[in-house]
């Protein structure tokens, strides 16, 4: 069985076994961001090219990029009354960011006030939830959102569970339970598809639970990056 094995300074810290790709691809993700946030800085030389490496450094240097999500225009579908794209941006002090109804399905449609470049999708769990944890998960980009007003001055969109599959570009992850270290699981998105883009649609298809009338719960969803 192929057995794919991670070393942290000459200690084993994790294991895949069998063609798992999701999964090793995940797990090759979080390690190699951890080691990139230990690793100490460089020197930097001196003059007009310091000033310049720092301000590149900089730029380039991922965020938070809960300013420039677009509340107005990004939308939910099939969360709870108590879930809010909001929650999102300013994630509650106590309980939870999102909940799904029903069932683990949750759609997530980001919109942003300007291209960017997102690198992680940061995921935490809420307290003694991790059967809540979402497991299956589908990343799309640019998915366009129609919204409608009525003559009442009633809002509609056409969001519906299967609009990912008008993405331009999708990544799906397979989140396992030890991928949730201490509460949170980073999910590494690929720069050949999450370049320049205006929106994220984020689709939760089940949980750790494995059972279909468990709901999902996300303690705080963060998204990681920079402007492009």
């Amino acid at each position: 069985m192929p057995t794919f094995q991670f070393f942290k300074a000459g200690k084993k810290v994790d294991e895949v076994k069998g063609a798992d790709v999701p999964q090793l691809t995940t797990k090759i993700g979080y390690y190699t961001a951890a080691a990139l946030k230990e690793a100490p800085s460089q020197s930097q030389g001196s003059g007009s090219k310091t000033a310049g490496s720092k301000n590149a450094a900089t730029a380039a240097s991922p965020n938070s990029l809960g300013s420039l999500i677009d509340i107005n225009a990004s939308k939910l579908l099939n969360a709870s009354n108590l879930s809010s794209v909001r929650n999102i941006v300013s994630p509650p002090p106590a309980g939870y960011a999102l909940a799904s109804v029903g069932g683990p399905q949750l759609l997530i449609h980001l919109s942003f006030t300007e291209s960017v470049t997102p690198s992680f999708l940061k995921i935490s769990i809420v307290k003694d939830g991790l059967p809540n944890a979402p497991s299956r998960i589908q990343i799309g980009t640019n998915v366009t959102v129609r919204t409608t007003k009525s003559p009442e001055g009633v809002e509609s969109n056409d969001l519906e569970m299967d609009s990912i599959a008008k993405a331009e570009n999708t990544q799906a992850f397979n989140v396992f339970s030890d991928e949730y270290v201490d509460g949170t699981a980073e999910l590494k998105l690929k720069a050949s598809k999450f370049t320049g883009i205006k929106s994220l649609t984020i689709r939760v298809d089940a949980n750790l639970s494995g059972e279909e009338k468990i709901i999902c719960k996300v303690g705080k969803m963060e998204i990681v990056g920079s402007k492009a």
